[in-house]
């Protein structure tokens, strides 16, 4: 019986030995599928790792623009100054529509609009500041939508350049039109600033604070550039990225050709910041 179990044991033969490689190979490629798996599936808990970042913002928006809207007591409001500067500036071309039947001014309205969503971003964003600590991506997100927005209220400013002689109405009404049109932009604009100085303030020194104004102000400047000459709006940014971005580097690439637009954003960029800290000093 020994001998019969010892008779069934033999010497490996050569085809053994080649299905033992045949087996070794196949390991190391399912191993190598096993670690690009690995990988892939890492990488893709990795970019799930942002849905909670977008679900937060998304919720942090919902709660902020709730709670603004239906309730607190100490929520930032709209001065009287500029509400009463709003209705005048409102009445004075509803008066100009009736009594020269013309649609001519009619775009202010818009204008003023546009003017007050920066206003509105960043008094959310200072109420909810007040409220809750702010996360860094939700500053920094909305802080960008609002820098995008703001040139739209020092805009209101360039509308001068429609005051005319040729009109079916007497020029000093389309000049005192166009004046409280104007004196609304800049009046959103300095609330706005402040509110964003503020919230800077919190994170930053005084120092700091003071030359990232300055660099608001700056873009802002060559923002109304961009809108009153070159003719893109805000939502530009979204939809035409490309064709924006490549006026601004032609002006940017040529600037003997484009001596304007040097020449209008230094001398707005002056003006603003002078008319800004004479605000705050009063």
């Amino acid at each position: 019986m020994c001998v019969g179990q010892d008779s069934n044991l033999r010497s490996p033969k050569a085809t053994d030995l080649q299905s033992v490689v045949i087996d070794h190979s196949t390991t190391d490629a399912c191993i190598q599928n096993i670690t690009r798996y690995n990988i892939l599936t890492s990488l893709g808990r990795h970019r799930r790792d942002y849905s909670p970042i977008r679900s937060s913002l998304v919720k942090i928006t919902q709660k902020l623009l709730f709670c603004y809207t239906f309730g607190m007591k100490d929520r930032i409001v709209i001065p009287k100054q500029i509400v009463m500067l709003t209705a005048l500036a409102v009445g004075l071309n509803i008066v100009r529509l009736v009594w020269s039947d013309s649609l001519y001014f009619i775009y202010l309205l818009w204008n003023i609009f546009l003017a007050f969503l920066p206003f509105a971003v960043s008094s959310l964003l200072l109420w909810y500041r007040r409220h809750q600590q702010m996360p860094a991506i939700f500053f920094v997100v909305f802080g960008a939508v609002w820098l995008f927005l703001f040139p739209n209220a020092p805009y209101l400013v360039t509308d001068i350049i429609h005051l005319s002689p040729y009109s079916l109405v007497p020029m000093w009404y389309d000049a005192l039109l166009l004046f409280s049109t104007a004196w609304v932009g800049m009046l959103l604009a300095f609330h706005s600033l402040s509110h964003m100085e503020e919230l800077i303030l919190t994170k930053y020194s005084k120092k700091v604070s003071s030359v990232l104004v300055l660099l608001i102000i700056f873009c802002a400047s060559y923002g109304i550039y961009i809108g009153r000459f070159l003719r893109w709006n805000s939502w530009d940014l979204v939809f035409r990225p490309h064709l924006l971005g490549g006026d601004v580097w032609q002006v940017l690439l040529h600037p003997v050709l484009n001596v304007e637009a040097y020449a209008f954003t230094i001398f707005f960029f002056i003006f603003i910041g002078i008319s800004y800290r004479a605000w705050k000093a009063s």
